[in-house]
Parts: structure tokens; sequence; C-alpha cells
């Protein structure tokens, strides 16, 4: 991918649970979605939605790491979505996190690093 050289953090590839909520002005327009992640990094995720918030949306994204850890609850922004194609979601750009949580999501991520890639079984 084009862009992977332009990252300012490295991503691995991570399929996990994650929240995200779309927050607006009027609370029946909120949106709550539970979905997996695809890839994850330092700096951001891309979340795997149907019809994934607009670009430029500010929406907050929460996950756990591991099993023992507290939920890591962190404001991002959609940087760029797919709509069709094998990669169908959201690249969210993470606001700054927390020291803890960033310290955290950086040795699970050099932790992935190090595993081989295994490839993604393509839905049906």
């Amino acid at each position: 991918m084009a862009g992977e050289n332009l990252r300012k953090y490295v991503r691995v590839d991570k399929e996990m649970q994650v929240r995200v909520i779309e927050r607006h002005l009027s609370p029946a327009e909120t949106r709550q979605i539970e979905t997996v992640t695809r890839n994850l990094g330092e700096g951001g995720v891309f979340v795997e939605i149907e019809k994934p918030p607009a670009k430029g949306t500010i929406v907050e994204v929460e996950f756990v790491l591991g099993e023992e850890q507290k939920p890591i609850r962190t404001l991002g922004i959609v940087r760029w979505t797919s709509t069709s194609g094998d990669m169908v979601g959201a690249g969210i750009k993470f606001a700054p996190v927390n020291e803890a949580d960033r310290a955290n999501l950086l040795n699970l991520v050099k932790k992935l690093k190090k595993k081989p890639r295994v490839p993604r079984k393509k839905k049906a």
C-alpha cells in the first residue's frame, strides 16, 4: 500500500473487538458500533464498518488490549473510509492517548510486529 511509507507510526495486523461511538448533537443520531479492528498502530486503527462515518467525523474509540487491562478509550478522527473491496471500514487517527495507554499500545504493536503475518481469510 503506497500510504504505508507515509505513516508516522508502524501498523500491525490485529483483529480484536472495538466499540466506535459516532456522537451527534441529537442523542437520537448517536451511533454506537460494535465491530473488529483490521490493523492497529500507536497512532490509529482501521475498523470494519459496513457504513463508516464520513471522513472528518470525530468518534470515540474503546478497546481492550489484553484480558487483564482496562479498556483504552480515546477520541479519534476518521481520516479515510472504504466502502468497497476487502477493506470496508474507516481509518481512524487517535487523538493524544494518555501515557499509560500509549505505552501499552506501543508494547502490543512491538510484540505483534515480531510475529509472522498470517494471511486473513477472505469473506465469502
